[in-house]
């Protein structure tokens, strides 16, 4: 949904709905995803606010990955948007934001192991950060989620990649 228009209705009706039931933290992390969507469209400064109503919900529900995710989700959308926008200099802007989205993540994954958006989202932003310590972390988060279950094809394909980096072709190829 591209539409500012019908991102904006939507985003009234989340806000609305959230602030008729704020001990809601379902309807906050809706409220949350739809100033998200908000932010990607058009006005940069809503992934703060999104990350404040996702940490609102956070304190509601704190064995819950979704309010953990949504601040992750928060952050990284921030540190691209600012790294997107030429008026802001420097050579690595946004990472701060991107590395916030990364502990984020982790703690999203301590809540539950196999998130595969969580894990996808990690390995995306390894990629974007090229940390070799943050790539053994991530490794060591997908060998987790697998042991734990997640069939997921993409984060097997990850895993893989993961291995291979390290050198570990047998275990490379066992996940491919």
């Amino acid at each position: 949904m591209a539409d500012p228009l019908l991102v904006a209705m939507v985003e009234k009706r989340a806000r609305s709905d959230a602030r008729a039931h704020r001990d809601n933290a379902a309807l906050q992390v809706r409220d949350g995803l739809a100033l998200l969507r908000s932010a990607e469209v058009g006005d940069g400064y809503l992934f703060d606010r999104a990350r404040k109503i996702f940490s609102d919900a956070s304190r509601m529900a704190p064995e819950w990955a979704y309010p953990w995710f949504g601040m992750a989700l928060a952050e990284s959308g921030k540190g691209a948007w600012l790294a997107r926008n030429p008026a802001n200099l420097g050579t690595r802007v946004g990472y701060g934001s991107y590395q916030a989205a990364v502990k984020l993540l982790q703690s999203t994954l301590r809540i539950e192991p196999g998130f595969t958006p969580a894990l996808l989202r990690l390995y995306t932003l390894s990629n974007v950060l090229r940390d070799s310590v943050l790539s053994s972390q991530i490794l060591g988060a997908h060998r987790v989620a697998i042991a734990n279950g997640n069939p997921d094809s993409e984060v097997l394909v990850n895993l893989g990649r993961l291995e291979r980096a390290v050198g570990d072709l047998d275990s490379a190829s066992a996940a491919f």
